[in-house]
């Protein structure tokens, strides 16, 4: 049983947990069903959440289990910053990439919120960049996201070793098939 849970449903979170109707109670199996419940809100970008477990004691050595959850804010992405960038600005870098600094008129759109996969397909995504510009030996040495104090926004650092930029001169084809 679940409460103060708006964005997911009942169902959705009830298929999650260990704890079910019948079973043997544990306060493993309710710490583990609270980090579980944690991780879809996180997921959904929600580090703010709080889940808070409540036994209810009944009748006959048995029990009843509550979480009692707030949902919190989602927690958005407030800064993009790449170190060890020469050849690109950080802006052109940015527009390579699929995640956005949070701005209020981004509403329709997730792009502003951090997602750890996400932020690997970024590091895809600026590798194929500088590849298709001739960067042959570029790297991204490390991407860092961090959290701030309020746990509402992220600060993601993109470390990257560009290289020695390659340049093809004329190429051409012969061949001596008919």
């Amino acid at each position: 049983m679940t409460e103060g849970n708006d964005r997911i449903e009942t169902k959705d979170l009830e298929k999650e947990v260990e704890l079910k109707a019948r079973s043997i109670y544990s306060r493993e199996k309710v710490q583990s069903d609270v980090k579980r419940i944690l991780d879809i809100y996180r997921r959904g970008g929600r580090y703010t959440a709080v889940v808070t477990p409540k036994v209810i004691k009944l009748d006959e050595n048995r029990v009843n289990i509550a979480y009692e959850i707030t949902e919190g804010t989602v927690s958005r992405v407030e800064k993009i910053s790449f170190i060890g960038n020469d050849a690109y600005s950080d802006s052109e870098l940015e527009s390579a990439i699929r995640t956005e600094e949070a701005r209020w008129y981004k509403f329709l759109t997730d792009n502003d919120r951090y997602d750890p996969d996400r932020l690997q397909y970024d590091q895809e995504l600026l590798r194929r960049f500088y590849l298709n510009e001739g960067y042959a030996d570029f790297e991204v040495k490390s991407a860092h996201a961090e959290l701030s104090p309020e746990k509402d926004a992220f600060v993601i650092t993109f470390v990257v070793s560009e290289g020695a930029k390659y340049n093809f001169g004329d190429v051409s084809v012969e061949s001596e098939l008919p």
